[in-house]
């Protein structure tokens, strides 16, 4: 594995993996826990849109299941740990935060089957849990007004031990959120050309990495 003294780079925290100078929310470069992100889309039905989004906690495996049954959701924790458990997967938790900024028609109809989405690390996506949790307002609320907030968990089942990304998509625009459950990451404040970022992402496919994993594994 080749290392890049000729990049100049700091090392702030370990958190995250942060890209200066790159686009942020993409699956290179998703979006971390208590960034706050924003999302728009002009619908032909319902007007134009615009929302924030945080993600402010989420919990894997055990510790999701034993959540679920200390907040009185036994029947939803029990099945879905069956379920996981015959598919070779694990539960994981989200909790998030939106507020609608603007809205051009009121009340707008709360989807969460298409809001929120996750891809495990093959690149392969999975719909959020369809059953709606006590626990979960996202599973809950039909409407929003603008101004309206909502926090609530979602949930996923992910394949066993992998590291997933959470797609949040308002109509055509989507951002990649790592829920960083289980990981420890390098923040890097790192610039970098284009052409020295295209020769990396080359290197990183060939290797069959995404850009974040192979950048973590070329610096120290």
């Amino acid at each position: 594995m080749k290392k890049f003294g000729i990049i100049t780079l700091t090392t702030l925290l370990i958190l995250g993996l942060s890209f200066i100078g790159l686009a942020e929310g993409t699956r290179d470069n998703p979006y971390l826990t208590g960034d706050n992100f924003v999302l728009e889309d002009d619908d032909m039905f319902d007007g134009y849109m615009k929302f924030e989004f945080e993600l402010l906690n989420s919990i894997r495996g055990e510790e999701a299941y034993q959540f679920l049954i200390d907040e009185g959701d036994e029947f939803s924790a029990e099945r879905r740990q069956e379920t996981a458990e015959e598919e070779g997967k694990e539960m994981l938790l989200a909790k998030f935060y939106a507020k609608a900024l603007e809205l051009e028609e009121e009340p707008l109809r709360v989807n969460t089957s298409s809001l929120f989405d996750v891809m495990d690390s093959t690149g392969s996506t999975y719909n959020r849990e369809s059953a709606s949790d006590s626990n979960n307002p996202f599973g809950d609320v039909d409407e929003v007004y603008q101004g309206g907030e909502i926090t609530g968990w979602v949930t996923f089942l992910i394949p066993e031990g992998d590291s997933p990304v959470i797609l949040v998509s308002i109509g055509g625009e989507t951002a990649f959120v790592d829920p960083e459950v289980g990981k420890e990451k390098k923040l890097i404040n790192l610039t970098l050309s284009k052409e020295k970022y295209k020769e990396l992402a080359e290197e990183a496919e060939s290797e069959g990495l995404s850009m974040q994993e192979y950048l973590s594994n070329i610096i120290e």
